[in-house]
């Protein structure tokens, strides 16, 4: 996701917590970083591979005569 995007979804979360709270003044700040770490929070879960799918490469041990 580009950072124009993460932004634009931080905005409008935020946007969404100041309307429910009463548009109440003053807690701008408040509401972006709530925001900003429930849309950061999606971002990595669906980043995330899912499990099993990474895995350790073997390790060769030399053969010995």
């Amino acid at each position: 996701m580009a950072t124009l995007d993460i932004d634009n979804a931080i905005r409008s979360r935020a946007y969404e917590f100041w309307q429910a709270e009463g548009e109440k003044p003053g807690c701008e700040l408040d509401y972006w970083l709530k925001a900003e770490a429930e849309v950061r929070s999606r971002l990595k879960a669906v980043q995330k591979p899912a499990p099993g799918k990474l895995r350790k490469p073997a390790v060769r041990r030399k053969a010995t005569a």
